[in-house]
């Protein structure tokens, strides 16, 4: 099913929820709608789902107009953050009781609720009561349930947050495995962006009712539209410097050191934001920054630096290596992939390209 938003918008009262928003989700697509709390993305499900009227705007599954439609209407499946499964019955009766209430014959029901159980592979627990269920497994038994009705469209809202951290990757990865088995065009709310960067064709980033980036993942955190994006994505968060363009370099105000670039810009304040990972040892007549550290720590294989610029405190990934030690001046050099300039009066991506070309790409 294609679903498509047509300047659709959520009001409550004297709050726009939800503003002007314009989508294009192709058939068979995973997009999980990523933001901070209170951004729009719950409204923008719960509006799609028929749970909310929206009071502006247009919206299409394939060219059909469902904007006055019942949810029971609508050919979607959902899955709440609460599992919502009815404790007094088996994991099978959860299943199969949106077909009990289709009047679905009963054969036909057990037939397809065995069916789903064994696409999230939990087949073998039809006989126990939610309460003998891990959180995982009842996740699993709230997702069978939302896809015993075939439905054309599959909602999630926030559906892994009561899960520990090993269990929310799992649950994940078997979330894309089950979408992709069925083809099945799915929509997933998530606040978490690591969830939404690894399991989405496309992320829609809102941030107060507004879409800020509705790109792949891998495009919005390479090429972020303007500041937000970019001081969404990535953890530990970009590190961020103001400066001024003075012809071909930007000035680090907190500092004495600049940075050459290629701009037809002039004489504009800007936000430097540099991805920690952007950060290597220069070497030779690499372009570089003179930095102390302060503090290392290890992250996995490589270290993690707090490093001092002036009076800017910032984070840089850099290799075990490197061999580098508290109190140490180091030059960094900073990778083109990972360097972005913003306006300071509108936090829009400047089209400013670096002017080092750096060993290290």
């Amino acid at each position: 099913m294609k679903v498509k938003l047509n300047n659709l918008s959520m009001k409550f009262q004297d709050v726009v929820a939800v503003k002007e928003l314009n989508l294009s989700i192709d058939k068979g697509k995973l997009v999980s709608i990523l933001g901070p709390s209170g951004c729009g993305k719950s409204t923008t499900l719960y509006m799609i789902a028929g749970i909310y009227k929206p009071t502006d705007g247009e919206l299409f599954f394939n060219e059909k107009l469902m904007n006055g439609l019942e949810p029971e209407h609508r050919e979607i499946g959902m899955v709440f953050q609460n599992y919502a499964l009815y404790p007094h019955m088996t994991v099978l009766q959860n299943i199969m009781f949106p077909l009990k209430m289709q009047k679905v014959p009963k054969r036909g029901a057990l037939l397809r609720a065995k069916e789903m159980a064994d696409l999230v592979q939990i087949g073998h627990l039809l006989d126990r009561k939610p309460s003998q269920l891990s959180g995982g497994q009842q996740q699993r038994t709230a997702i069978a349930r939302a896809l015993v009705r075939k439905p054309k469209l599959l909602l999630f809202d926030e559906p892994l947050s009561n899960l520990d951290a090993r269990l929310r990757i799992e649950m994940r990865e078997e979330i894309r495995r089950i979408q992709k088995e069925l083809a099945i065009t799915t929509i997933f709310v998530t606040h978490d962006q690591e969830e939404a960067m690894s399991i989405s064709d496309e992320v829609l980033l809102m941030n107060e009712g507004i879409v800020q980036q509705y790109s792949p993942p891998q495009e919005m955190y390479d090429q972020p539209k303007n500041l937000f994006v970019a001081s969404f994505l990535g953890s530990p968060p970009i590190n961020q410097l103001k400066g001024k363009i003075f012809g071909k370099r930007i000035h680090l105000m907190e500092t004495e050191q600049s940075i050459p670039i290629e701009t037809e810009i002039a004489n504009e304040d800007c936000t430097i934001a540099i991805r920690p990972e952007a950060f290597y040892i220069a070497e030779g007549d690499d372009f570089s920054l003179t930095a102390k550290v302060e503090f290392i720590e290890q992250v996995g294989r490589d270290i993690m630096a707090i490093v001092t610029i002036g009076q800017a405190t910032l984070r840089a990934f850099l290799a075990r290596e490197d061999q580098i030690q508290q109190d140490e001046t180091i030059k960094l050099g900073i990778r083109k992939t990972g360097f972005h300039v913003f306006s300071s009066a509108n936090e829009q991506n400047l089209p400013i390209r670096p002017a080092w070309d750096g060993h290290k790409n």
